[in-house]
């Protein structure tokens, strides 16, 4: 199989470290995921049951991305208005 592949660091002795997806940030993923919240906001009515406390585990599980993704992702939305962070999860304004 053949991959498209960056290289994260060579090491001493001279092998290549590689990863599948370029490292840092990526503002197109922060602006999909914001986008997928919001949809999954207005099909369950306003609320969701995740913040920036919720256990990486989940995050992975429910959007396929890190904590540290979610919780920029959610940040930005809250910087735009878009959405309150409360202690049991973000709501839709």
């Amino acid at each position: 199989m053949k991959f498209d592949g960056f290289i994260k660091r060579v090491r001493p002795d001279q092998k290549l470290d590689l990863c599948l997806k370029k490292q840092g940030f990526d503002k197109q993923e922060m602006s999909d995921l914001g986008t997928v919240i919001l949809a999954r906001l207005k099909a369950e009515k306003g609320f969701l049951p995740f913040n920036d406390r919720t256990d990486p585990g989940v995050v992975k599980r429910e959007f396929s991305v890190s904590k540290r993704v979610f919780k920029m992702a959610i940040g930005g939305l809250y910087k735009e208005r878009l959405i309150s962070i409360d202690e049991d999860g973000i709501r839709l304004l």
